[in-house]
């Protein structure tokens, strides 16, 4: 029903309108009475307007403005819409009233009736104004788009897990509470654990590590909870004897545990299940998951050497290309119970940020090293010594995840790098120098001289 009104533009002519008489009133509403008839045909118009559609291919009819719908008539099938636009002024107004029963391409269907209006944003709506962000700079106080964009490309891309440690008057706190962790009786696992295993060996738990390796890359999970489940897998093996024919299921629910604290998104258990080929079922997952917390006692937080690497790196801003060398000789560590097990994770991490720094022909040690790691060059030279074994087998080893893991450009190809060779005799010359006071140059250069005098001695 269309209402009847009058607008009063001031005050003076609504004293005046009010003194009318009764036939004066009825005067100014047949004045009106054009503009409210123009109204009607303007709503009656909006109904008789309809989008033109076009025939596609398929026999489809597709709307010109990319909108498409499948008329039906049923549940199932046909849609029956109806779809009204009113383009007022310069396009600057579009209303939309629909009232549409529509289903997809598939068997999904979906009912709505929906009513809508929107603006378009024109020119004239800009306003300029002193505190406004434009690319020209109008005014003083206007924003330059270009110097934030810059400022944002220039800044460094880096995850929650490496922002966690740049708290500089922090990072000394943390270093000496993860190392009082480590240490801890319940946390660390037996180092010899293996040899007492009655079905198990050495190479078994290597050919495990490197297959769950493979799961992690799969699942494009993190390299930590890769290194948590090492660590489930290394303390339950402690307290419990397994037989060689549950090894995997072992591996598998550790992965499962640690994918659960580690990951924001966890695989589900099915997909486990499938990456055992069904060797294993879900009720058996859960049981041994169950028995495996009861043996860890849920103390399932523990510093990893990751976690080392990307505190030392924050602390003594290493390039990356070091602290990925030194990720990918600690990933090479886990294939091995004896002697790694001997050596806690920070002792591990920072032998391998050291031999990282020399594959790359910077000096092995320095005072910083020294302040930072908190370790004396003797306490290290040992694991140094064997992370360089283990480095040069990488190559010829039968298992071959990590190294492939780490030829993606990701992790800067850092297993195509040559390992340098380094003997006890120079590790001995290397701490001698150092705990001399002499100025220490040990670099590969001066470590190959140090080799030819060590080869002319013996010969």
């Amino acid at each position: 029903m269309a209402s009847n009104f009058v607008i009063f533009e001031d005050q003076e002519n609504f004293n005046e309108k009010k003194a009318l008489d009764p036939s004066e009133i009825r005067r100014e509403r047949t004045k009106l009475a054009p503009l409210t008839n123009k109204v009607g045909s303007n709503e009656n118009g909006i109904e008789k307007q309809t989008l033109k559609t076009t025939k596609t291919n398929d026999g489809a009819r597709a709307f010109k403005d990319k909108n498409v719908f499948q008329q039906t008539n049923d549940f199932k099938g046909k849609i029956k819409t109806l779809k009204e636009e009113q383009f007022i002024g310069d396009d600057s107004i579009i209303n939309v009233t629909s009232n549409i029963s529509w289903t997809s391409t598939s068997t999904s269907c979906l009912e709505t009736s929906a009513s809508f209006t929107y603006r378009k944003e024109t020119q004239d709506d800009q306003l300029a104004t002193p505190m406004s962000v434009a690319e020209a700079i109008g005014t003083p106080m206007s924003v330059d788009k270009t110097s934030l964009e810059d400022d944002q490309k220039s800044l460094a891309i880096k995850n929650d897990r490496e922002r966690f440690f740049e708290v500089a008057e922090y990072q000394k706190d943390i270093l000496k509470y993860l190392k009082v962790v480590e240490n801890q009786k319940n946390i660390r696992p037996r180092a010899d654990y293996i040899n007492r295993q009655p079905d198990i060996n050495d190479s078994m738990r290597m050919i495990l590590i490197d297959w769950l390796v493979e799961v992690s890359e799969e699942y494009k999970l993190h390299s930590e909870t890769l290194c948590l489940a090492v660590h489930y897998i290394d303390r339950f093996l402690s307290y419990m004897s397994v037989v060689r024919a549950k090894l995997q299921l072992v591996g598998t629910t550790a992965m499962f545990i640690a994918s659960k604290y580690e990951e924001i998104y966890p695989p589900e258990i099915g997909e486990f299940v499938y990456i055992t080929d069904d060797t294993y079922t879900k009720q058996q997952v859960l049981r041994m998951e169950k028995l495996l917390l009861k043996v860890l006692t849920f103390d399932l937080s523990a510093p990893s050497t990751l976690c080392y690497i990307n505190l030392f790196g924050s602390m003594m801003n290493i390039p990356e290309k070091i602290k990925f060398m030194a990720q990918y000789l600690c990933e090479l560590s886990l294939l091995r119970a004896v002697p790694f097990l001997n050596y806690t994770p920070s002792q591990t991490s920072s032998a391998a940020i050291a031999l990282s720094y020399y594959n790359y022909g910077s000096s092995i040690w320095n005072k910083k090293m020294q302040n930072t790691f908190g370790y004396e060059f003797d306490e290290l030279k040992e694991v140094i010594g064997h992370l360089n074994d283990i480095h040069l087998d990488a190559e010829t080893l039968t298992q071959q995840a990590i190294q492939e893991k780490f030829k993606s450009s990701k992790y800067l190809q850092v297993s195509l790098v040559k390992p340098k060779k380094l003997s006890v005799e120079e590790l001995d010359e290397i701490s001698s120098k150092f705990n001399a006071g002499d100025e220490l140059n040990t670099t590969a250069e001066n470590i190959e001289s140090v080799r030819q005098k060590t080869e002319l001695l013996f010969n």
